[in-house]
């Protein structure tokens, strides 16, 4: 059987879960902003007029003069779609989408092999148990 990537708009029959190796790697928080009149740089603190709530820029993803995307850390809450932030550095946009979201890979729950409690993709599960083996003191002229 083949793994392929699952669509978004794919509802299988199937349960979907993540390897505890290669599953949901990391979580990132995304502001999406628009009108900006000067574009967020990092490290830059970013305020929400309507929210109060803050958090910086860790990364800066421009679309075009106006629009785009950043990654903030350290959130004091969610901001608010549609409101005014102001920057630290003198950045102004609206917040048109705050979102935290997990990037990783999910498996279909019949390309998951469980092992010792955990589940693993076929591929880790298969490196692991040959890395078991690899270990094993057993004497296969004795297995004989």
């Amino acid at each position: 059987m083949i793994y392929h990537h699952r669509k978004e708009t794919e509802r299988p029959e199937k349960h979907w879960r993540y390897c505890v190796l290669c599953g949901q790697n990391y979580a990132q928080t995304e502001i999406f902003y628009t009108n900006a009149t000067k574009i967020p740089v990092v490290g830059e603190v970013l305020t929400g007029t309507t929210s109060g709530k803050s958090a910086t820029v860790s990364e800066v993803n421009p679309l075009n003069a106006a629009n785009g995307m950043v990654v903030v850390t350290a959130p004091t809450g969610e901001f608010i779609d549609l409101e005014p932030m102001t920057g630290s550095s003198g950045a102004a946009a609206t917040c048109h989408y705050y979102a935290e979201k997990r990037y990783g890979i999910s498996y279909p729950e019949d390309q998951l092999a469980m092992y010792e409690g955990k589940e693993y993709c076929l591929a880790h599960y298969g490196a692991l148990t040959i890395k078991i083996w690899d270990k094993s003191t057993v004497d296969l002229k004795e297995v004989r």
